[in-house]
């Protein structure tokens, strides 16, 4: 009798939760959103559990009911090509509250990758 519920909570919960405005969107213009899939630490979720948000200033990842921004110059670099083992986009940081490692992947991770690199690149040479 409460499995029916407790499946929708879990399962659409999140879907939902990322499609409101978190506290970083409020400040800044989008650049681009991409839908997808991802890891964070041991946490493994498909599309559509994980969100990107890119901006002018740094890239916010949403996955299950967690939202974390990571400005560019805290990131490390991006490579600049997905390889075929590699289907994900790694995000390196070192602040202290957002996991060092989260991987996004999404359907065409090589426009996303490019969207990323070409937005941050933009953002670290007018700094």
């Amino acid at each position: 009798m409460y499995f029916l519920p407790a499946f929708f909570i879990m399962f659409f919960g999140p879907i939902i939760y990322n499609t409101f405005p978190s506290s970083f969107q409020k400040e800044r213009s989008i650049v681009r959103s991409f839908t997808g899939g991802g890891s964070i630490s041991l946490f493994h979720g498909y599309w559509p559990f994980f969100k990107l948000m890119v901006y002018h200033d740094g890239l916010e990842v949403r996955a299950m009911f967690h939202r974390y921004f990571i400005p560019y110059e805290n990131m490390d670099d991006i490579p600049g090509k997905v390889g075929f083992f590699n289907r994900g986009l790694l995000i390196k940081s070192n602040l202290p509250d957002v996991p060092s490692g989260i991987r996004f992947s999404g359907f065409g991770m090589k426009k996303i990758v490019a969207v990323v690199n070409e937005t941050r690149n933009n953002y670290l040479t007018k700094k």
